[in-house]
């Protein structure tokens, strides 16, 4: 990146000219077209992360737009003050309302960076905005945004906030660590990509889901992470209390475009499904973490998801409350373990405990369900997904699957409906709710 620069140069000759054509220094002089106005600016705050020597630091604004190339916006550098906060002028004549993001470097060197943080809330005339503090993660947030874009695996069913949602500080600092940093980006950045393309596509041609719905959804998105940055710029939350506001907040973004907690788990499990199989481009270190923060995220969907089962399934309080607890204990063990095994080991008591609980009360017919078959079927057919394509084509392969695996879900509810004497036309069958239950919990454990 590049600082802009006027060069003034003085003619004499083409003064003496304009003088003898009889110009005076009396005539009004026009307005620059590049002069600033206070009215045409907005200001973004934010600080660098850490306790470290912040003398000799400045900061710029930049849009990144659809080809992935960064151009500067703000009206000028902005110094780091000596506690790492900064305040940088957004020049809105030059920002046309694409991502943003703020980067810092040494004064006297640009290309010695520092970091960068995308800014998520909404910035027009004269707001005060908020970023989050910059560190590894939010480095590697814009880093991974802006390959996205340059390869041209970002598309309009992409969004920064769910972008960022994808990347832990865990993830971002194994990256940071690597040997090959630049690898780590474009792999992480074609993961992230593939499952937000897999989400929205999956809404609206699995749920059929509205364009206008899941961009109103986006934008609510995008103003829960805009709050979430405020906060962690006044220091009022932490990485984990700020991860379970971002997922209230998402969750209750997708309920008010009418998706029921089933709906919400499909895609929650078909994005990370697609996120799974791009992962696999990542070193080992790093896609250990990346597959841990985004189980967290799916242990998350499908315990909301099993709760609401468990509530149209009338089961009482008292099992709601055991599963609840159950739910609260894996969520926890995810987040503090990498290990793949370790977090089958969670899943695994996950599903003991829910199933301890059904079949108090549903024990003739859960214990008939039998998934075997359609996830041996799934992990074939997600297994075989080409992990080096496009993030398109894996969202579209692993929707694919996707589809068909539940596809042979609804088969077994239907024969399990029959058996029973049933039919499963109700949407709130028995035999439908607990097999799309277990179909949901053995996603997990299959890790």
């Amino acid at each position: 990146m590049h600082s802009l620069s006027i060069r003034k140069t003085l003619y004499s000759l083409a003064i003496i000219s304009l003088i003898a054509a009889g110009i005076g220094c009396g005539e009004p002089v026009e307005e620059n077209d590049n002069q600033q106005h206070d009215e045409d600016t907005a200001t973004v705050h934010g600080q660098l992360e850490g306790e470290g020597e912040f003398e000799g630091k400045a900061v710029q604004a930049y849009e990144v737009d659809g080809e992935g190339e960064s151009h500067v916006v703000s009206t000028s550098e902005a110094e780091v003050e000596a506690e790492g906060h900064f305040e940088v002028e957004v020049d809105l004549e030059l920002y046309t309302g694409g991502e943003m993001y703020v980067e810092a470097h040494q004064e006297e060197d640009e290309d010695e960076r520092e970091g960068s943080v995308l800014v998520e809330a909404d910035v027009t005339v004269e707001a005060e905005v908020y970023s989050a503090p910059i560190n590894s993660e939010t480095t590697f947030e814009v880093d991974t945004l802006v390959e996205a874009k340059s390869s041209g695996d970002w598309n309009d069913d992409c969004n920064s906030a769910d972008h960022r949602f994808f990347i832990s500080a865990e993830a971002a600092s194994e990256a940071k660590a690597s040997a090959d940093y630049r690898s780590e980006v474009e792999a992480y950045a074609r993961a992230s990509a593939s499952a937000m393309q897999s989400a929205a596509a999956y809404l609206e041609d699995q749920k059929e889901k509205s364009r206008s719905d899941i961009e109103a959804a986006f934008e609510a998105r995008s103003e829960a992470r805009a709050q979430l940055d405020a906060e962690l710029y006044e220091a009022q939350t932490d990485s984990e209390a700020a991860m379970e506001a971002y997922l209230e907040a998402a969750a209750e973004a997708r309920s008010d475009i009418g998706m029921e907690a089933e709906e919400q788990a499909e895609e929650a499990q078909v994005a990370i499904e697609s996120f799974l199989v791009a992962s696999a481009q990542l070193s080992a270190d790093v896609q250990a973490e990346a597959e841990a923060h985004v189980d967290e995220i799916r242990a998350y969907f499908v315990a909301k998801c099993v709760e609401a089962m468990l509530e149209a399934l009338d089961t009482g309080e008292s099992a709601i409350g055991a599963v609840g607890e159950a739910s609260a204990d894996l969520k926890a063990q995810l987040r503090d373990e990498a290990n793949s095994e370790a977090r089958a080991d969670a899943w695994a008591t996950f599903r003991s405990e829910v199933k301890a609980e059904l079949e108090q009360q549903h024990e003739t017919l859960f214990e008939q369900i039998d998934l075997e078959s359609a996830i041996s079927a799934y992990s074939e057919a997600h297994g075989q997904i080409d992990a080096e394509g496009t993030a398109e084509s894996i969202a579209g392969d692993c929707i694919d699957a996707f589809v068909g695996f539940w596809a042979e879900v609804h088969a077994e509810a239907e024969a399990l409906a029959e058996a029973e004497g049933g039919e499963l036309s109700d949407a709130d069958s028995e035999a439908r709710i607990l097999v799309e239950l277990a179909a949901h919990i053995e996603l997990g454990a299959r890790g």
